[in-house]
């Protein structure tokens, strides 16, 4: 429109403005995804934000979601185990609003985040057993060593465990005591009981934790001694002072009495 003739011939015309059509195509634009590091917690879920360079998309994006907003879609960890630059794939990336038709953009986009460890903390639970035993009342059965200075267990129980994730498991723990042993006394450690260390534990997924072991206390009790008196026959003598055989039993490691 606003086309004018011009020139001495002109007033012999009269002009009929033009009409056309044409196709405004939608602007390409890249949308990028940026992922969020997380802890360990047996899942592919991940959180990403989608964003673009494009100025024109920034400027409709700044105008409001009534006017132009992103959609961040599906995020997934190619695996839920711990490590670092794991690739995220985003799918189902959208764009909405009024001005949405105006862009070609990327439904899907690829990002990098770390899984760190998780913590897992494996406590000894405290226990008892009696002088000269190596089982305890908690049912873990030490075995000593070579060189008999300490005593070890690899049991199934006798352990507690805070932060176990999803599906995975621990198949055992190493229990370690000097309290253990057969010949450990009552109460020799400062007067109190002795200490339960876990260690070595098993099971599957542990590469995805920290783990932390806490000691538990191994308490001694005295053993049962009975003594069993029999009288020896004798001729009267005119005197009440009799003789006795004494027997012995519940005696441990070797112990004897003077």
């Amino acid at each position: 429109s606003g086309l004018v003739l011009t020139g001495t011939s002109a007033a012999n015309y009269v002009l009929m403005q033009p009409s056309a059509t044409g196709t405004i195509n939608p602007l390409p634009i890249s949308i990028i995804a940026t992922a969020t590091n997380k802890t360990y917690d047996g899942l592919v879920n991940a959180t990403v934000t989608v964003s673009t360079t494009d100025t024109i998309a920034l400027a409709d994006l700044a105008s409001g979601a009534s006017k132009l907003s992103l959609g961040a879609g599906t995020a997934t960890f190619a695996s839920p185990n711990a490590g670092d630059g794991l690739l995220v794939t985003v799918s189902g990336i959208s764009l909405s609003g009024t001005a949405s038709r105006n862009y070609l953009f990327n439904s899907t986009a690829n990002a990098s985040a770390n899984i760190s460890k998780a913590s897992l903390i494996i406590t000894a639970e405290n226990d008892s057993k009696v002088y000269g035993e190596v089982s305890t009342l908690g049912g873990v059965a030490y075995v000593a060593d070579a060189n008999n200075t300490t005593s070890q267990s690899l049991v199934t129980s006798g352990y507690r465990v805070t932060g176990l994730i999803g599906s995975d498991t621990i198949t055992g723990v190493t229990l370690s005591s000097i309290g253990g042993l057969s010949r450990a006394a009552v109460n020799a450690v400062n007067g109190g009981a002795y200490a339960i260390a876990p260690s070595a534990a098993s099971g599957t997924g542990f590469d995805n934790y920290i783990v932390s072991y806490v000691n538990g206390a191994l308490t001694v009790t005295p053993a049962v001694l009975s003594i069993t008196a029999t009288g020896v026959d004798k001729i009267y003598n005119a005197n009440a002072i009799g003789t006795v055989t004494l027997t012995v039993s519940g005696l441990k490691n070797d112990d004897s009495l003077n």
